[in-house]
């Protein structure tokens, strides 16, 4: 679909990864998500983090193995094509 669109616009078509945050105990739970693109972006569950009782600095390290995540899946997935934004 995503790929039609982009040529009926004719704009460019990029891969964007996303990656969720999951809670300790229960990874299916999402906190939160990263997002891939030049400067990586984390999008947060605000209910989740307060139910909790925790902050974003808590998921500091799953953060960076998501990240590292999607680096590889990135690489995996176009080579060294560079992002188009």
């Amino acid at each position: 679909m995503g790929i039609e669109v982009a040529k009926a616009l004719g704009a460019p078509l990029d891969l964007v990864l996303v990656r969720k945050i999951g809670v300790p105990l229960q990874p299916e739970l999402a906190a939160g998500a990263v997002v891939d693109g030049e400067h990586t972006k984390t999008v947060w569950n605000r209910d989740i983090l307060e139910a909790l009782e925790v902050t974003e600095d808590f998921f500091k390290p799953e953060i960076a193995r998501q990240i590292e995540e999607i680096e590889r899946r990135r690489k995996t997935y176009l080579g060294t094509r560079p992002r188009l934004w």
